[in-house]
């Protein structure tokens, strides 16, 4: 492939021109080889060589990152979580004392955790973590709760 070939990205379509049929034809081959589809065969205007196509799908070397295209089909296609409280995950227990929510759990990462899933609904910390007897325990407050 030459570099004599231009290329117009034109947002739904990949325009390609030069002076070769040859180099124009090869580039057109490559972005097929990638996923693209071919818009318009290569054809003579004027003194120029020109082709079109859709832009590729996927990854040249179909390496573990994603395409912007990928990126946005992943996010229409993503649903947001539900976003209730969180409960007892067998783990940790969660009990409700009014607007108050007492964690208990095994570890400090664990009761760091559910607490930060509070946190992320709007509670506050009354206490932080803390090991009484052996658990860990924290108080989360939900009366500031803004409702998603």
């Amino acid at each position: 492939m030459s570099e004599s070939v231009k290329i117009l990205d034109a947002g739904e379509k990949l325009l390609l021109s030069g002076q070769e049929a040859a180099d124009v034809e090869a580039k057109l081959q490559y972005y097929v080889g990638r996923g693209s589809v071919i818009v318009s065969p290569l054809a003579r205007i004027g003194s120029a060589w020109v082709a079109a196509c859709t832009p590729p799908l996927q990854e040249a070397d179909r390496s573990s990152t994603l395409g912007l295209a990928r990126i946005r089909e992943a996010q229409q296609a993503a649903k947001p979580a539900p976003r209730g409280e969180p409960e007892s995950d067998g783990v940790c227990s969660v009990e409700r004392i009014g607007l108050k929510r007492l964690i208990t759990g095994p570890t400090l990462a664990a009761v760091q955790a559910i607490t930060e899933r509070f946190l992320e609904l709007g509670a506050g910390i009354e206490t932080e973590p803390a090991e009484v007897f052996g658990q860990w325990s924290a108080v989360c407050d939900m009366g500031g709760r803004k409702e998603p």
